[in-house]
């Protein structure tokens, strides 16, 4: 199954509401990374058709987090905004997404080990972790 009959599946599931406004809007209107719509769009959208107004948070930590637990998966790409996956070089950009986002996570997951170390000495948990700082 490729990325739009999951997307298309699982919009199937969903019950009537924004969630499911939002991905049949993706659905539609943002296929393949060329076709992104950023949050910008997608909330004009929400508002102007269906008088929804959301927070980008409420959107994040709930149908993107749910298509990315399965083979729904909405790409993202932060100069563009939101897409489902078609192609292969779509792929590639959502991994480079996600690739960019662990890094990210990973500097800042150093930074509090190094102030864990600094500030509680060796016996902080973060020796523990086996951190490359003790």
């Amino acid at each position: 199954m490729n990325f739009i009959e999951a997307a298309e599946e699982l919009l199937a599931k969903l019950p009537v509401g924004y969630d499911y406004v939002i991905l049949s809007y993706l659905l539609r209107e943002a296929v393949g990374v060329a076709n992104a719509k950023p949050w910008t769009s997608i909330s004009r959208h929400l508002l102007e058709v269906h008088q929804v107004k959301l927070r980008p948070q409420t959107f994040q930590e709930g149908l993107l987090k749910k298509s990315r637990e399965g083979p729904a998966f909405i790409g993202s790409d932060p100069r563009r905004g939101y897409f489902i996956i078609e192609t292969p070089e779509d792929l590639k950009v959502a991994e480079e997404f996600i690739t960019t986002r662990i890094a990210q996570q990973q500097a800042r997951l150093e930074v509090l080990r190094g102030a864990g170390l600094q500030t509680f000495g060796r016996e902080s948990s973060d020796c523990r972790l086996e951190s490359p700082h003790c």
